[in-house]
């Protein structure tokens, strides 16, 4: 059963990119560092799954917030998207 059970549909063949943090700065409560990792990973990782286009991004410099650690990341992402839906 996924993760994500209340997602477990497709959203469609849309362009569709999932950042995920490489630096656990913020564990869960009652997880070991790695225990943290690999669900976040699993989550994300069935993240993207829900569109045939769907890619993950490993933003392996950043925590929680990609946008401030490595903006070119999130600014990529934008730009295959929009490419993507304009193509």
């Amino acid at each position: 059963q996924p993760l994500i059970a209340w997602l477990d549909v497709a959203v469609g063949n849309i362009p569709l990119v999932v950042l995920y943090r490489g630096v656990d700065d913020d564990p869960t409560p009652g997880l070991t560092l790695e225990e943290n990792k690999q669900r976040w990973l699993g989550l994300q990782t069935e993240l993207a799954a829900l569109s045939p286009q769907g890619k993950l991004v490993v933003a392996d410099k950043s925590g929680h917030h990609i946008q401030l650690d490595q903006p070119n990341l999130v600014i990529d992402a934008i730009e295959q998207v929009l490419t993507a839906t304009h193509s």
